[in-house]
């Protein structure tokens, strides 16, 4: 579960800087 929650963190990352934390947090809980 950690390496697909950065590994969707990092794509989500690249792709919206922005909305990086907004995403962070719905996909760690």
């Amino acid at each position: 579960m950690s390496t697909e929650s950065r590994l969707l963190s990092s794509m989500f990352s690249s792709q919206h800087p922005n909305i990086k934390h907004e995403t962070l947090l719905p996909i760690r809980k």
